[in-house]
């Protein structure tokens, strides 16, 4: 594995932070493009991506903390995320509540807004998954025989390759125009977290006594919030 890249004299570049910075520029440039052609307001790109990566971020690394409290020696070791420690379905509940809020602060239409964001989420976790296969960040169950060169189910890359595919399925839809308003977020959400709930039995489960890992939880808690989603979003068309 490969968790720093190169170093640029005292300055560590980790492969984990490079292609997650590298999946928000991408994922940036289609949501403002798609929402350019959308008929959208896509100058508020900017300033709805870093609200929400930053809440995202941080959202992540409290539902971190919350369940692996016991590994921090003192308080200051909440802040070391470049040691690690994300937890992606806090971020992904977090990130699009700050842009409920902002877009509807700025009388946009968010049911749309939500549509785009979760494709350039798409293509930016897929991105992002890369880094975290470099960095060696999630541990896949042995192989019973080895896969080309890997002899772990390499988690992170089989979930970068679902996100693509999803990405590709959806984009089509949306340009199809089948859905209304808010129908690619929802089943959109329902169709990554049932998939990955099913990626993460090759997961490595350090509770052995627990049939399902603590990803999978937040997969059904991502399917939950979908739902609910979906319900909220057909009393606003």
């Amino acid at each position: 594995m490969y968790p720093v890249l190169f170093e640029l004299g005292f300055i560590k570049i980790y492969s984990d932070g490079l292609m997650m910075a590298i999946g928000v520029i991408v994922g940036g440039m289609i949501l403002y493009n798609l929402a350019k052609h959308s008929g959208l307001n896509a100058r508020l790109t900017v300033d709805l991506i870093i609200y929400s990566v930053l809440a995202g971020l941080l959202g992540a690394r409290l539902m971190y903390v919350v369940f692996n409290a016991g590994q921090f020696s003192n308080w200051k070791e909440f802040l070391f995320i470049w040691n690690g420690g994300l937890v992606s379905f806090g971020g992904i509940i977090t990130g699009f509540l700050t842009a409920w809020y902002f877009l509807k602060k700025q009388n946009e239409s968010w049911l749309k807004w939500f549509d785009l964001g979760f494709l350039s989420l798409l293509i930016g976790w897929a991105i992002g998954r890369v880094g975290c296969f470099l960095s060696g960040d999630i541990l896949g169950k042995i192989l019973e025989k080895k896969i080309i060169w890997w002899d772990t189910w390499p988690v992170t890359l089989i979930e970068s390759s679902v996100c693509l595919i999803l990405f590709f399925i959806f984009l089509f839809l949306f340009k199809k125009q089948i859905f209304k308003p808010g129908k690619i977020f929802g089943f959109g959400l329902i169709a990554y977290a049932a998939t990955r709930f099913i990626i993460d039995f090759t997961r490595l489960n350090d509770n052995q006594e627990i049939w399902l890992n603590m990803s999978q939880f937040g997969d059904i808690l991502l399917i939950f919030v979908a739902l609910v989603f979906l319900i909220k979003a057909k009393q606003e068309v």
